[in-house]
Parts: structure tokens; sequence; C-alpha cells
């Protein structure tokens, strides 16, 4: 499904077709870069900040103060199980805090480099939300096989933490609709690393495999785990999500599909905590095919997407935003008009 021709027309990306001499001018690349960590940091720490005592305040204990946010934090952080109580609050934290950086960062980098905030989003005139939509029902379709082989193969002895949560089917399923705040938590991380990142490094590298392999790496390599199977595995994570970008012309669906990954993570793997333990597993075959499911698994609903005129009209695609190569025209991707 994937020709040279459709990899080589990622270069071609109206994505990045703006990317222009100023985004390889050495001071606004490194005023970008510390302005927004300071800026960013200012505003993740301020949105932590106003959800603690926001929610301190809903639960009654507003006369704590101060003591009682850092009380909250202790709570959260010396949790040893996941209760449906502490996954939505540190969901909420983490979307907050996340959008709060990811928002000031790439805004500074946008008045730095004089553009417009959409620019690092998509080139569709506005978001595109039934390609969010569309991201994370084909990755849980294409994906959740691969989740629940490694969940019964080479997963941990404890029960599934969607059962675990509760005996009670309502607490499950307040478990399960948590979920659905990794999408915009998930988005965060779209906007820096596919948003910024890839226009950034396109700047630099304009052969679309070393562009994909260079920003999924970085994409590892920011998530402080250097184990080799989780870094070779967020490796082509960031690769497939950036294919997707370059593809489809925005971050929508590599939203979409980044949320499913993590939601079904914390369904069927890892119940969400402030102490994961890092794993110290070796590259192993198993993992390998894995690896390979996954990333021909995010190339082939990209192209369905691309291609099909049905999942293209159900997504809210348009021919004209699709990246065309030689073996696909434009007129052959997804359809007719609309």
């Amino acid at each position: 499904m994937l020709g040279r021709g459709v990899l080589d027309g990622l270069a071609g990306s109206a994505f990045i077709a703006d990317v222009d001499a100023r985004d390889r001018a050495p001071l606004r690349i490194v005023g970008s870069v510390a302005g927004g960590f300071i800026v960013g940091a200012v505003a993740a720490i301020a949105s932590m900040i106003l959800l603690l005592a926001m929610y301190v305040l809903v639960s009654g204990r507003g006369a704590e103060g101060l003591a009682g946010i850092t009380n909250l934090l202790i709570t959260l952080r010396d949790a040893k199980t996941a209760s449906l109580t502490s996954t939505l609050l540190q969901l909420i934290l983490d979307t907050g805090v996340n959008l709060a950086f990811a928002l000031a960062f790439v805004a500074t980098a946008a008045v730095i480099f004089s553009r417009h905030l959409r620019v690092f989003v998509t080139i569709a005139a506005r978001f595109r939300w039934r390609l969010v939509v569309s991201g994370v029902a084909l990755s849980i379709l294409v994906l959740a096989p691969v989740f629940i082989v490694d969940r019964f193969v080479t997963g941990p002895p404890s029960a599934i933490p969607l059962i675990a949560i509760s005996p009670d089917w309502l607490q499950r399923l307040g478990y399960l609709l948590t979920a659905v705040l990794f999408i915009p938590a998930a988005a965060a991380e779209e906007l820096v690393f596919r948003g910024w990142l890839l226009r950034q490094a396109a700047a630099f590298i304009r052969r679309p495999l070393l562009l994909l392999l260079a920003t999924g790496f970085l994409f590892a390599v920011m998530h402080l785990d250097f184990n080799p199977d989780s870094l070779l595995t967020r490796t082509l994570m960031g690769a497939g999500f950036a294919y997707m970008t370059l593809r489809l012309g925005g971050i929508e669906f590599s939203i979409g599909a980044h949320a499913a990954n993590n939601m079904l993570i914390m369904l069927l793997i890892q119940p969400l905590t402030l102490h994961l333990p890092r794993q110290t597993s070796a590259i192993s075959a198993l993992s390998l095919i894995e690896d390979a499911v996954l990333i021909a698994g995010y190339i082939l609903i990209t192209e369905a997407v691309a291609r099909s005129a049905t999942l293209g009209r159900l997504s809210g695609l348009r021919p004209e935003e699709v990246t065309a190569s030689s073996a696909f025209p434009p007129e052959r991707l997804a359809g007719p008009p609309r």
C-alpha cells in the first residue's frame, strides 16, 4: 500500500510547504526553544495550581488553603493503587498542565517566527474534529488485537485495569469514560512534536524517511525512557504520527491515533499512576513483530482514510488536503471534491 511515490511525495506536503529561511535562522530557533520553555513552564505551573485549587474548593477543603493543595499532591504521589477518583484527577492535571505548556510553547514559537498558530495544527480552514474521531476509532480497531496479545503473552500477572479498578460496573464505566481525556492530552504532545518539531526539522531535513525517523527518535528520547524496547517502539510511533501529519495535512488524525494508544494502555495494560515502574526488557522477537504491526497499522489506516472516498468523506477530509504522489494524484485520493 505504501509505494515509493507516496513516501517521496511527503516532501511536498502542504503542512511544511511554507517552511523557509526564517525557520533556519539560529537566533529565532534558540529564542523559540528557550522562550518557549520559560513561557510554557510558567503556564504549566499556573495551570496546575489553578486545577488543584479548584479541586480542593469543590471537594470542600478550601479552608486548608495551600496545605490542602500540598496534601492532595502527596496523596496522589503515595497512592499504591489506582482508583476512579485518582485516575480522573491525574488525567485532568496531566491534560491541563500539558496543554498549557504546549499552547504557550508553540504560541511563543509562532510569534518569534511570525507565523499564525494555526499553521502548527492544520492546513485546513478549521480544525477537523471528525478526523480526530476517525484516528481514535481506526487505531483502536487495528491496534487493540496487538495490545490484547501483549497483555496475555508478556503482560503483568495483575488483573486488567478496566476490571481491577472496581467490582462495580458503574465505576468501571466511569473509568472507561475518563479515557476520553486522553484526546486533549494527546493533542498537547502532537502540537509540540508534530506541529512545531516536525516543521522545525523540515527546515533542515527534506528527505521524508530521514525526517520521519529523526523526529520519531526525538519524540522517544523526550519521554526519558531509554529502555531499548520502549525507545524503538516510541521512535516508530513518532514516525507513524509524523507520517499521518504530512500525508493528511495536519495533526488531527495523529491526535486520535496517539490518544487511542494511551487509552488502550490505561484500559488493558497499566493503570495510570505517578510511579510507573521502568521496564528493563531487551528487544525481543515478539516486540519486533509488535513494532512491525504497529507501524504497518498506522500506515494502513492513514492510507485508508487518504484513498477511500467513503472514509475521507466521513472523516471530513478534502482531496486537496491530502499529500499527492505520482502514483496517486489528488483526484484519486479521497473521491470527488465536496
